[in-house]
């Protein structure tokens, strides 16, 4: 783990303070809301496949506290909520992409239906597009008077995150999503696996930051909430990233599909191709889900299939070209 000094703790705090104004009042209300009314809302940010779904699944999966899920996902189908309400937890899926851009007003709306309700939710959480900067969703919040901003998690995932840092258009947006961090989560490392030179990476783009290894035996309400107090951040770069750098096709799955033929696919995903994921039905009759970054992917059992996938990546040929074999595979 590496931890902010004791030294540093006064100016980590007065920067995180510092950024808090940065992101704006408090919108018009007629009510007087105290801190102690407010939700803590936490915002689960990094790139595409990182791991954010799972580690709210076990956010959500804990008893001790009412939590509810906003998930954002960058296409028209939006696969992270589907698959969280499998578990009977809430989940308010934002549609149509690119929140920090394009979904302020349907945040805003969103966050204004919870904090009218009855009984509200102990916390918020919201996951963002592996394609979002975290910045829009944090000032929707900061704004908001029935809110209190928690925290920014960004999730790294240490197979692919040097990878990522080397294509110029990944970087801007990885390193913008870094900037917005109170806390970098390390996903999907394997056993024993040392990480002091991604750390010492992760620490020059995310300084005074905390960066700690997400592994199964981590309680996920002690690491994910409250990670506020845990560290700050400097004010991020005002840019937004162009959604429209980015390509994304929505398969709809005309019936069921090959397994076999299905795997022989993906031994052979196109380095344009940074994310797969959606629920199918294979042959002869079993509902299973897909998930792919890069060339990991994993297939598993789900509750139900929705027979549609969704295959984001970079601009261009191999992309396109991808997406239309995974078209062909009802008829093959």
């Amino acid at each position: 783990m590496n931890m902010p000094s004791a030294e540093d703790a006064d100016r980590l705090r007065a920067a995180h303070t510092r950024l808090l104004q940065t992101l704006g009042a408090p919108g018009d209300s007629d009510a007087d809301i105290s801190t102690a009314q407010q939700i803590p809302v936490t915002i689960l940010s990094g790139f595409l496949g990182a791991g954010k779904t799972t580690l709210l699944s076990r956010l959500l999966n804990q008893k001790n506290l009412t939590i509810t899920a906003i998930v954002n996902d960058i296409a028209s189908v939006n696969v992270d909520a589907a698959l969280i309400k499998e578990q009977g937890a809430e989940a308010i899926a934002l549609q149509n992409g690119c929140a920090c851009c394009v979904l302020g007003d349907d945040l805003t709306e969103t966050l204004n239906e919870i904090a009218v309700r009855g009984t509200r939710p102990d916390a918020i959480v919201i996951e963002t597009s592996g394609l979002s900067d975290p910045q829009g969703f944090a000032q929707s919040i900061e704004r908001h008077p029935a809110m209190a901003l928690d925290g920014v998690l960004v999730l790294t995932d240490v197979r692919t995150i040097l990878e990522r840092l080397e294509d110029p258009q990944a970087r801007e947006l990885v390193c913008r999503q870094l900037d917005c961090a109170h806390m970098v989560l390390l996903t999907h490392l394997s056993p024993n696996e040392r990480t002091d030179e991604l750390v010492a990476t992760l620490s020059q783009l995310a300084p005074g930051r905390a960066i700690v290894e997400l592994t199964q035996e981590a309680d996920p309400v002690d690491l994910a909430l409250g990670a506020a107090l845990k560290g700050a951040r400097p004010a991020p770069a005002s840019q937004r990233h162009d959604v429209a750098g980015w390509e994304t096709h929505v398969i709809e799955l005309s019936g069921p599909i090959d397994g076999d033929t299905l795997t022989e696919l993906l031994q052979e995903i196109p380095p344009d191709v940074w994310r797969i994921k959606g629920t199918f039905t294979e042959l002869p009759d079993v509902a299973m889900e897909l998930q792919a970054v890069g060339g990991y992917w994993r297939l598993r059992a789900s509750a139900q299939a929705s027979d549609e996938l969704v295959v984001i990546g970079k601009p261009g040929e191999g992309v396109h070209r991808f997406a239309g074999l995974l078209r062909d595979l009802c008829d093959a």
